[in-house]
């Protein structure tokens, strides 16, 4: 089994990938690929490199028992893509504005929505993750309960990735 880097990427970098990162990585180091898989985050848009998540992002991520706590904001580098076994984007519109920087077709191939698999989120045709920013705790914890959805399908995809 070889190691398997995947990317998760939204707008800033300090809610949405960073939740969905330490999720991962705490999956992750439950399964077979374990330490040989690298779960990062980043965001469109970064403001500031180096911030930590939101207050409210960490907060959620407590009530689970994840420590959020280490996470800092990273600028997302297109170019940088093809280092990735897997980029998960969280919104549609953010794959179009990836798409729109004409990424070879190789590297748009380990592209995917992260509630892709999220079965539900599949049938129901919801397949955008909402942002929380500004919206209160309730909001973070309700996005949170999206990514611990689609995060077990997300970590057999890496497994099979590595098994390669």
């Amino acid at each position: 089994m070889r190691g398997v880097r995947a990317q998760v990427v939204c707008a800033a970098n300090t809610c949405r990938s960073a939740m969905t990162a330490v999720v991962l990585r705490d999956l992750i180091d439950r399964s077979p690929v374990g330490e040989r898989a690298e779960i990062t985050s980043a965001g469109l848009l970064v403001m500031q490199p180096d911030l930590p998540a939101d207050p409210h992002a960490v907060a959620a991520l407590a009530k689970v028992g994840l420590d959020g706590s280490a996470h800092r904001t990273t600028q997302f580098e297109v170019d940088d893509a093809d280092d990735y076994d897997l980029v998960l984007f969280v919104e549609d519109r953010h794959v179009g504005l990836f798409e729109s920087a004409r990424p070879p077709r190789a590297v748009r191939d380990k592209v995917r929505l992260l509630r892709s698999f999220d079965p539900v989120a599949v049938a129901l045709g919801t397949l955008d993750l909402d942002d929380p920013y500004g919206h209160g705790q309730a909001a973070y914890d309700r996005c949170l309960k999206d990514i611990r959805a689609a995060a077990p399908r997300v970590v057999v995809e890496l497994e099979r990735i590595a098994s390669e």
